[in-house]
């Protein structure tokens, strides 16, 4: 049974044409890379990553919000929307867990294996 290529930096590069050290300047968000070439390395990375981390397992990351007001509004809300737009591009899956603020610090833990999270 032959092995699928693992997926690495050079093999990226390799695939689009460019060096490593390019998709190394994509990955960081560095400059000196052109917009259209930006887009074209990044649609290359998702659809080789495809929702895998170097394990070959989605990253689930638990986001706990304290509920202080019925409305997400102001900072909380562009907080939110950061980490919506960021798990867009990158192999992570995120839950969104709303809490009352006199929620015990146990129940956090305990959400996070329900939830199989690695991160909270």
């Amino acid at each position: 049974m032959a092995r699928t290529p693992s997926f690495n930096i050079k093999r990226i590069a390799a695939m689009a044409g460019v060096s490593t050290a390019t998709i190394s300047r994509v990955v960081n968000n560095h400059p000196g890379v052109s917009e259209d070439l930006r887009c074209r390395i990044l649609k290359l990375l998702r659809e080789e990553a495809h929702g895998l981390n170097a394990s070959g397992r989605l990253v689930r990351i638990l986001a706990v919000v304290e509920i202080q007001q019925p409305i997400i509004e102001g900072f909380l809300a562009g907080v939110l929307s950061g980490i919506a737009r960021y798990t867009l591009e990158h192999p992570i899956g995120i839950e969104l867990c709303f809490l009352p603020r006199t929620a015990h610090p146990c129940n956090l833990l305990k959400l996070l294996r329900d939830k199989r999270c690695e991160a909270l």
